[in-house]
């Protein structure tokens, strides 16, 4: 659940997050995700934003020190904080129902507020390295690496309906490829072992 923060802090990765999120089905695909491999969305977003701003394919070793990082964050916040949310939304008995929507209302904002405190978290901490300046076709070929990667820390290589949520995010962050492209990347990907090594 993105849309822009309380305040008005910006950065790259959090920019890169909000535009990508909004496209087509990418907000049902990351949310899949999440349910069904328990991947942290900021963590798969971070995978994309590193390979698209060019900062390559990135280390399983540093991939799970971050994911590491901010599991006590996602798990003890963010996840505690969707929970109260998504429990405030079927109501209460004894308590009106504006009352309830207003109060999930005020959680989803401040979800959204820890959601950019664990990005800015994984953007300072992790920074991708510099730019290599690599064809787009090159930084999407990273970026599957980097999701096949930490799903695979998750547990085992993603399944059919698992890649497809990869594939429909893929082709949101890198829309001028076109979706056969970035089908092709992500095969290669799973195809490569368990990239980024």
């Amino acid at each position: 659940m993105f849309m822009q923060p309380l305040d008005d802090a910006t950065h790259p990765f959090w920019e890169f997050s909000l535009r990508v999120y909004r496209s087509e089905g990418v907000a049902e695909a990351c949310l899949a995700l999440q349910d069904e491999r328990g991947a942290d969305v900021n963590m798969v977003l971070y995978c994309c934003w590193v390979g698209a701003s060019g900062g390559g394919a990135l280390e399983s070793r540093l991939l799970g020190r971050a994911a590491e990082m901010v599991a006590p964050w996602q798990d003890e916040v963010v996840g505690a904080l969707r929970a109260a949310r998504r429990r405030l939304k079927r109501g209460f008995e004894g308590i009106p129902k504006d009352r309830t929507e207003a109060l999930r209302k005020s959680v989803a904002a401040i979800e959204i507020e820890a959601e950019h405190a664990e990005q800015i978290l994984l953007a300072k901490a992790f920074p991708p390295p510099r730019p290599t300046g690599g064809a787009p076709g090159q930084r999407a070929a990273d970026a599957a690496a980097n999701l096949v990667a930490y799903l695979r820390q998750l547990a085992k290589t993603p399944d059919t309906g698992q890649c497809g949520h990869l594939r429909t995010i893929l082709a949101a962050c890198f829309p001028d490829l076109g979706e056969n492209t970035t089908t092709r990347l992500l095969e290669e990907a799973l195809a490569g072992g368990a990239g980024g090594a």
